[in-house]
C-alpha cells in the first residue's frame, strides 16, 4: 500500500534500495550543513555586529593553513557519497 505522496517510486530493481538509502545520506547531510550554515549566519550576524556605524574592521592577510583545511574538510566529507556511487555501479 502506497501513500498518497509517495516519497520514491516503486522500486523497479534489485540496486534500487541502495540507491534509495545513498540518496537519503546525501540528502541528510546537505540539510545539516544548511541548517548549520544558517544558524552560524544568524549567531555570527548578532554576535559581531558593527557598535558604532563609523566601526571599520582591521584587514586579514590569508592563512595558508585555514585555507588548506577549508578544502580539505570538503573533501573528507565528500568521500563516503563517492564510495556509496562507486558501489552502484
Amino acid at each position: 500500500m502506497q501513500s498518497q505522496l509517495p516519497l520514491y517510486p516503486e522500486q523497479a530493481s534489485n540496486f534500487a534500495p541502495q540507491v534509495d538509502a545513498l540518496m537519503l545520506f546525501i540528502t541528510a547531510i546537505c540539510l545539516f550543513f544548511a541548517v548549520a550554515i544558517t544558524a552560524a549566519i544568524v549567531i555570527f550576524f548578532f554576535k559581531f555586529h558593527r557598535k558604532q556605524p563609523d566601526a571599520v574592521g582591521i584587514a586579514i592577510h590569508g592563512d595558508s593553513r585555514l585555507e588548506a583545511v577549508w578544502m580539505i574538510i570538503p573533501l573528507i566529507l565528500r568521500w563516503p557519497c563517492s564510495a556509496g556511487c562507486g558501489r552502484l555501479c
